[in-house]
């Protein structure tokens, strides 16, 4: 079963050790270093905190954290990520191996992300993102968790001629776009299948402008990436706004993939799209 593990305890040890000062000595006494082993994977990618995680913490306001450190007993953290675990493995009928962070970014600077490091994935969920609903956060660890099973998932990666133990960089580098696009699709539908009942721009995390923006112009978002699909690495190009083309909202990779899963979905059930090659779930934007 996949672990979850509670980074976010020791935040709230060092805040209220420190009455929420600015304590380097604390912070690091209280989160980093018990944390290190479990920060390891994320900080080696230096994306995260670029600008050095010293000079970040000083900058972050703590006084909020006290709102937070409310908000996650409400919605009864970490208890409440060990359910959608449950409901996750349920879905593709095994265990799911990875390690689950529960953290705190330092200025909400990410709600998830999944990075592989000695062949597991560890996916880390950003409880200070700034947003107030429980539902947000429960998507946010379907997805991630839904690229864990997929992933490890055995002949998904081997497909395209990865494997679950590559160096996250490197297998982020020879991934196809179609990959990619399908993967986040098929994470997103995975939510949804965990979670249903929500529009489904909120599994895909947009607002309706975004989302009609990319109802309005599926036709060029599948012609867009129809030509690159089998391109490979640079899997981010089109996350900024504007990306693709002017006015479009940002990662529209994921909304066709989405479409693609649902339309998967129609004939298989989740536990088989979720270990479907990626071109195959691509066919089915063509049916």
């Amino acid at each position: 079963m996949a672990e979850v593990i509670n980074l976010a305890e020791g935040f709230k040890k060092f805040c209220e050790s420190s009455g929420y000062e600015h304590n380097w000595e604390d912070f690091k006494k209280f989160y980093l270093d018990p944390n290190k082993k479990n920060l390891e994977p994320l900080m080696k990618l230096n994306f995260l905190w670029k600008a050095g995680i010293k000079s970040l913490f000083k900058k972050t306001s703590l006084s909020p954290y006290k709102d937070i450190f409310k908000r996650l007993d409400d919605w009864r953290y970490p208890e409440r990520v060990h359910e959608t675990v449950k409901k996750a493995e349920a879905a593709v009928g095994r265990k799911i191996p990875a390690r689950i962070n529960l953290f705190f970014t330092l200025g909400g600077v990410v709600d998830g992300v999944t990075v592989y490091h000695n062949g597991i994935p560890h996916i880390y969920i950003g409880l200070d993102y700034p947003e107030d609903r429980q539902e947000y956060f429960d998507l946010v660890a379907a997805h991630e968790i839904g690229h864990a099973a997929r992933d490890t998932s055995p002949g998904v990666m081997e497909a395209y001629n990865g494997n679950i133990k590559m160096n996250h960089m490197k297998l982020l580098s020879i991934t196809p776009f179609v990959e990619h696009a399908m993967g986040e699709g098929i994470a997103t539908a995975f939510s949804e299948c965990l979670f249903p009942n929500f529009l489904p721009r909120k599994y895909l995390f947009y607002g309706e402008r975004a989302y009609n923006w990319c109802e309005k112009h599926f036709d060029e978002i599948y012609e867009t990436i129809d030509k690159i699909k089998n391109k490979k690495g640079n899997l981010f190009r089109f996350y900024r706004p504007s990306s693709l083309k002017k006015g479009s909202p940002g990662r529209e990779d994921y909304y066709l993939g989405y479409k693609a899963a649902k339309k998967a979905l129609e004939k298989y059930s989740i536990k088989e799209v979720i270990k479907m090659r990626a071109e195959e779930v691509y066919e089915f934007l063509s049916v």
